[in-house]
């Protein structure tokens, strides 16, 4: 997309960001630009099951939409442990980074377990199911879900919800994709701490991944890759 302050952009950006249920179905965003990395959902579905030899995996809600059922799942791992970590990926069904990234954090925490024995982890995924067949932002009654945890009307925010407040998680991330190509990024809330977020953008770059240096319209991040 094209990120120039426009009146058209400010529009789409308003529109599809900051607008509780813009629709009343699973609209796609063509307008957005953006691209399909195409991810296959019950393809994602049967990667999932695979981790069951090492993760406890539970499907915990269920979503029906046009005479269909779309599963969501918790998988945890390392239970009691002496961190809590939450982790949610497909809230936005076009936002597919996010779903190809927890498959590779999956196989990472199974192919090296002494280094995350001391967390409890748990996996909330595909947050809304629903948006990733359509290829949309939205659920099937329209609905940015990533926008209802004030009136959680949707059995999806409701999931989310419940598991955190069961699981009482010490650290929770949430896994995006962003409009633009410029890298990677950390949106932090007021319980982040500058530092904190710092040290894994730091751990992150020496990956060799490149840290984004500006957001979505014109304006610099003070440190890169952190807003």
């Amino acid at each position: 997309m094209n990120t120039s302050i426009t009146p058209k952009n400010i529009y789409l950006f308003l529109k599809h960001y900051f607008t509780e249920q813009p629709f009343d179905f699973p609209k796609q965003d063509k307008d957005m630009n953006i691209v399909d990395l195409g991810l296959d959902l019950k393809e994602y579905y049967c990667k999932l099951q695979e981790f069951k030899d090492t993760f406890k995996v539970k499907q915990i809600q269920t979503i029906k939409y046009k005479s269909e059922n779309f599963p969501i799942y918790e998988l945890e791992i390392n239970k009691g442990a002496e961190i809590k970590v939450f982790i949610l990926s497909g809230t936005h069904g076009n936002e597919q980074a996010g779903l190809f990234a927890t498959l590779e954090l999956l196989k990472l925490f199974k192919n090296n377990p002494p280094n995350y024995e001391k967390f409890n982890i748990k996996i909330l995924t595909p947050n809304n199911p629903v948006s990733i067949k359509y290829f949309s932002r939205f659920n099937g009654d329209g609905i940015d879900v990533n926008r209802d945890f004030k009136k959680q009307r949707t059995l999806e925010t409701k999931a989310v919800i419940k598991l955190i407040k069961d699981f009482k998680p010490d650290f929770a991330i949430t896994l995006h994709e962003a409009l633009h190509e410029n890298g990677v990024f950390i949106y932090g809330n007021k319980l982040v701490k500058e530092e904190f977020a710092v040290s894994i953008l730091n751990k992150v770059q020496e990956k060799g991944v490149k840290l984004a240096k500006k957001g979505y319209f014109p304006g610099k991040f003070k440190i890169p890759g952190y807003k």
